[in-house]
């Protein structure tokens, strides 16, 4: 792909697209977007209604097949703030020959994906520590990144179904990616993430988290679960060695 000042590649080498034109307000169809949640392997209720969690809880955020792992900032009608501290773990997509995601073309990225064709496997979170706000009933949730100084860089939008919550009241919340990406960097420029991606079929596993920005760095790692309910199934900390985030909150 040749870049250029509207087309760059983001530290995990998703292509970014600059946003230039006139913004228009619009109601995405969330009962279409619906049938894309995977199921949860276990009884859920609306986010955004009792009992909350209390901070310092560590609440498992579930995407399918992988999930992130993070500590409770504020819950409440509202929806749900969580840090993500460096060094949590996570359970992500592992290709089966060691081959990165991003090493392959396009096409046989989807084709992994939607064949489900890789193995799940605990990863660590290695940048800075992220912010995480999932609002109540948004197919979106806003993720606030800083530098390795702790200095603002910019506002991820991680587009994905609205959560839901275990019925039981457990620490466990449930979404799934929906592929595109948006990022709002410190200069006001807005940049679509991954349309590319999303034209070419992929199914909606997350791609690390980065910061979005124009990069020649290595891909970013995203952070962990200390307790995974995947589809119909339950994973416990024990048998995967998981080690609960040392971090605390902001």
């Amino acid at each position: 792909m040749t870049e250029d000042a509207d087309t760059q590649v983001s530290d995990t080498g998703g292509t970014m697209v600059r946003l230039t034109g006139p913004t228009r307000a619009t109601v995405p169809d969330l009962a279409c977007l619906e049938a894309r949640r995977r199921d949860p392997g276990e009884p859920t209720r609306l986010a955004g209604t009792p009992p909350y969690l209390t901070p310092g809880d560590i609440v498992t955020w579930s995407w399918g097949r992988t999930a992130d792992l993070l500590r409770v900032v504020r819950d409440d009608d509202r929806g749900l703030v969580a840090w993500l501290p460096r060094g949590s773990e996570r359970l992500g997509a592992e290709t089966r020959d060691g081959l990165g995601l991003r090493d392959r073309s396009l096409a046989d990225r989807v084709r992994l994906l939607v064949d489900e064709d890789y193995d799940v496997a605990v990863r660590n979170w290695w940048g800075p520590g992220i912010l995480r706000v999932a609002p109540t009933g948004a197919p979106w949730s806003l993720w606030y990144f800083t530098d390795e100084d702790g200095r603002f860089e910019g506002h991820y939008v991680n587009l994905e179904l609205p959560h839901r919550r275990a019925a039981d009241g457990g620490a466990r919340t449930h979404s799934r990616d929906l592929t595109l990406d948006l990022w709002l960097d410190v200069d006001g420029s807005l940049w679509l993430k991954d349309a590319d991606e999303l034209d070419a079929g992929w199914p909606g596993v997350p791609s690390p988290p980065s910061r979005g920005r124009p990069s020649e760095t290595s891909p970013s790692r995203r952070a962990t679960s200390s307790s995974y309910r995947g589809p119909g199934r339950s994973t416990k900390a024990g048998r995967l060695g998981v080690r609960r985030p040392s971090g605390t909150s902001p």
